[in-house]
């Protein structure tokens, strides 16, 4: 603010009034349209102060006048505000930044963009005002890196979410002006690993950080193909089984479960299908069919020797690796996870049903049965130790901590994820990752109470999850399209 020396404000006031009438030779008509003019003269001046020179004599203030009474307006940028939702409810990030041109005539803005998270190749949906209706004509960036218009009109772009993305603001650029949103897009921890073969992955299983084996099958008459990696993910090698076992290409196509580096068993849902053994897997893998025909959708093996697997009204029991046997259960189990030679859990499809026995080992094993309060479909659980669980599914979000009751959590879901959940690992109690349609993938580190959203932003479906017991951070998502994710951080 100026400081005023030779006349105070009040007093300038005065002036100004008095020289204005002089000056312009005003005698206004009537003692009230004088006040009226002398108030518009006193806000003149108290507003022009901030730019005007200060007059050092009563001879200064004419030429004040005309600056005064002629000064103009000048460009100006406006900025309007959103809210982003995370957690629950939509997955478009709202909120805009409105930048004005010169002229004030037009005003490019973003409204919001869906998805709000992803990865490097999401195609993402900005909507907003005043773009350029040809993709040339618009320069979009994600927290400053370039990305490709794929379409536009004035009022929505479609664009690719550009290699080395980083968490951070979308902006526009047409002519010249720039709009920022005020929402950041989220990038997703999880790095895309393809294939050769584009075959829908659809199961993996991970006994260290850098080896990972998955499953294949191009069609139901396809063999079904071994994949492995021995350096985490940077390169696989593909074996041919020489046998199609997937009779259904979809979440319940069957199982692998792989307790050590060298040894993984396969089960399908074709009819009549026999398990399958891999031994040396981790080097020259030799691939055996054993056990007895039968329509398998899983299997758990906590040991080389010791696994059960479970399939349409039928449950096989191996203890030495080779020799199989039908241990009853009259029930279809379509997951399994056995903790360990004793204690193992299984979940029935089209029904919210768990069946747990602590007596795997016996002749006879006697399985009880337990109920989840919610949903349609038990798909996949997990265990951390013998009360321990959790399961996913068809609607279906479930723990238990005392291996017995289950309760239902609240499925997390923003827009572009899905309530389908196929696949679920826990490290411990606390920390899970949980994996759906739609490359829907979220992680909790309080047990369920809270979900952190990572999915990838795509509609690829996510088939299973493994991570390694060495790090909570490790993991692998088996997905559609040939894509293997791997995430290596929280």
């Amino acid at each position: 603010m100026l400081s005023i020396s030779n006349y105070g404000k009040q007093s300038l006031v005065i002036l100004v009034k008095k020289r204005f009438f002089q000056e312009y030779n005003l005698v206004p008509k009537g003692r009230k349209m004088k006040k009226k003019v002398e108030n518009l003269l006193s806000i003149i001046v108290v507003l022009s102060l901030v730019s005007c020179s200060q007059p050092k004599s009563s001879d200064d203030v004419s030429n004040l006048l005309p600056i005064l009474l002629l000064r103009g307006g000048t460009a100006s940028s406006t900025t309007s505000t959103g809210t982003t939702s995370t957690g629950s409810g939509t997955g478009s990030s709202s909120g805009s930044t409105s930048t004005t041109t010169s002229s004030g005539s037009t005003t490019l803005s973003i409204s919001s963009f869906s998805p709000s998270f992803g990865v490097a190749g999401t195609s993402v949906t900005i909507s907003g005002s005043n773009f350029s209706a040809t993709t040339s004509g618009n320069s979009v960036k994600f927290n400053g890196t370039t990305a490709v218009v794929n379409s536009a009109t004035t009022s929505s772009l479609t664009v690719t979410a550009p290699n080395g993305v980083t968490s951070g603001t979308i902006s526009v650029t047409v002519n010249g002006v720039t709009a920022t949103s005020t929402a950041s897009f989220s990038v997703s921890p999880w790095t895309s690993i393809s294939f050769t073969a584009s075959d829908d992955v659809y199961r993996i299983s991970c006994p260290n950080s850098n080896t990972c084996f998955a499953l294949t099958q191009a069609s139901s008459s396809a063999n079904t193909k071994f994949l492995r990696t021995l350096d985490g993910g940077s390169n696989w090698t593909i074996y041919d089984t020489g046998y199609s076992i997937f009779g259904s290409l979809a979440v319940l196509a069957g199982g692998m479960s792989c307790p050590d580096i060298n040894t993984c068993y396969l089960v399908g849902s074709k009819a009549s299908s026999k398990i399958l053994k891999i031994t040396s897997a981790s080097g020259s893998p030799s691939i055996a069919q054993v056990g007895n025909n039968g329509f398998y959708y899983a299997i758990s093996c906590p040991t080389s020797t010791f696994c059960i697997a479970t399939g349409t009204n039928s449950t096989q029991r191996t203890t030495d690796g080779t020799n199989w046997s039908s241990i009853s259960a009259s029930y279809t189990m379509v997951t399994v996870h056995c903790v360990d030679t004793n204690t193992c859990y299984g979940g029935q499809v089209n029904a919210k049903t768990i069946y747990k026995t602590s007596d795997a080992s016996a002749g006879t094993p006697s399985w009880a049965t337990q109920s989840i309060s919610t949903g349609t479909s038990v798909y996949s659980l997990q265990c951390v130790d013998s009360n321990t669980c959790m399961a996913v599914g068809l609607s279906v979000l479930a723990k238990t901590t005392d291996g017995t009751n289950w309760n239902s959590l609240t499925i997390p879901f923003v827009s572009g994820t899905s309530t389908t959940l196929n696949g679920v690992y826990c490290f411990d109690a606390n920390t899970c990752t949980i994996v759906g349609s739609n490359t829907t993938v979220w992680r909790t580190s309080d047990g369920g109470s809270n979900w952190a959203n990572q999915s990838f932003g795509a509609t690829n479906t996510n088939n299973a999850v493994s991570c390694t017991t060495s790090s909570s951070n490790t993991c692998y998502v088996a997905t559609t399209s040939g894509y293997v994710f791997k995430r290596t951080s929280n």
